[in-house]
């Protein structure tokens, strides 16, 4: 009798057991279902998840945007070291962490510092309440630039990729102004995040791009007709491309550089491509890692008469380094008090992800009407 009350309470306990654990899986999956659906606000507590979030729920595998808001404000490192940024890129979750950051790094940099800028690090956040910290993350990058150019944040996306590894890949763009001294600046890149719950574990990727824009002229009195135009600048439509090239010379030596000028005319283009033939190779091909660029010769090749009778061709030559982008973004013609014209080409150089420390030549060719 007594062994069968052992097995009757064993019985017992293994049906217990088992129906424990069923009901253990079905809430498992409820709560699963139930934390998709959640928005960033509730999931946000959730330190060791890693997968990213928006108000739309958790993302797939992909490359998302980000909503966000940027300020770019100077400071003054007064304990900077050139090995240590002040602690690097990261990101701040709550008024908390905020001010536990300014006072982990009030030696390194001083955050009432204004410079030239109107505001101070500390007068930009001082708006950032656990309000504000509710629906949004801060992103704070500090670095080193020079005095006088333009910071500004052009692209902040999130990186969704194999077994949720997820990376916040941002882009800064640093605006070369025309006049600038060579003086050193620190400044924040203050990034608001909006509605985007990044994890703790997510990478952070900071690339910055340098843009640089010159302007170059091409007298084309002589062979546009400015319809009588007033003395004034008008917008010039145009196509334009980057033609590689190569040259044992150096840039503008001599008399044996040629000047920007205008072509009209399918023997105007032979006869220059035969007068500069011993200072440029126009059959040279650049590489680009693994791609390789088409010649001058044949960017050129399908420049007829039928073409020349529509538009003609501005020829600038120039030099720079190989894997910078080098592009056109805008073209004026200037009439001047005395009817004459000048072409204004303005050329914008951009770092870019293939840059080296590799010199190159290159024709910038920009077709008129």
């Amino acid at each position: 009798m007594e062994k069968r009350k052992i097995k009757i309470f064993l019985l017992f306990f293994v049906l217990m057991f088992m129906l424990s654990a069923c009901g253990s899986i079905g809430d498992g999956t409820e709560n699963t279902e139930q934390t998709s659906s959640e928005d960033l606000t509730s999931v946000a507590e959730v330190e060791t998840t890693s997968e990213a979030e928006t108000d739309g729920g958790k993302l797939e595998e992909g490359r998302y945007s980000c909503s966000y808001t940027d300020h770019c404000v100077y400071t003054y490192a007064t304990g900077y070291d050139e090995d240590d940024r002040g602690s690097g890129a990261r990101i701040i979750r709550s008024k908390e962490e905020l001010t536990a950051y300014c006072e982990a790094n009030k030696k390194i940099f001083d955050f009432d510092y204004k410079g030239k800028k109107d505001d101070s690090f500390n007068s930009v956040t001082s708006n950032y309440d656990e309000n504000w910290f509710a629906a949004n993350q801060l992103l704070l990058i500090p670095h080193g630039g020079t005095l006088g150019f333009n910071y500004e944040a052009i692209a902040c996306d999130l990186i969704v990729g194999e077994n949720c590894y997820v990376t916040l890949a941002v882009t800064v763009e640093e605006q070369v102004p025309e006049l600038y001294s060579d003086a050193y600046e620190r400044y924040f890149m203050i990034v608001e995040l909006h509605n985007t719950n990044i994890p703790d574990q997510a990478e952070i990727v900071c690339t910055w791009e340098t843009v640089h824009k010159t302007k170059e002229y091409v007298k084309v009195d002589t062979v546009l007709e400015n319809g009588g135009l007033p003395e004034g600048d008008y917008a010039c439509p145009y196509t334009s491309k980057i033609i590689y090239t190569y040259s044992e010379l150096m840039y503008g030596q001599g008399d044996q550089w040629p000047e920007n000028r205008v072509i009209t005319s399918k023997a105007e283009l032979a006869a220059f491509c035969d007068d500069y033939k011993t200072t440029f190779d126009f059959d040279y091909r650049q590489k680009l890692g693994e791609t390789e660029c088409i010649s001058f010769n044949e960017a050129t090749a399908a420049y007829d008469e039928k073409l020349f009778e529509e538009r003609q061709l501005i020829l600038i030559p120039s030099t720079g380094t190989v894997g910078v982008d080098y592009s056109v973004t805008d073209c004026r013609l200037i009439i001047g008090a005395d009817d004459s014209a000048l072409l204004e080409a303005e050329l914008e150089t951009r770092s870019g992800k293939l840059t080296t420390f590799d010199s190159c030549d290159f024709f910038v060719i920009i077709e008129i009407p």
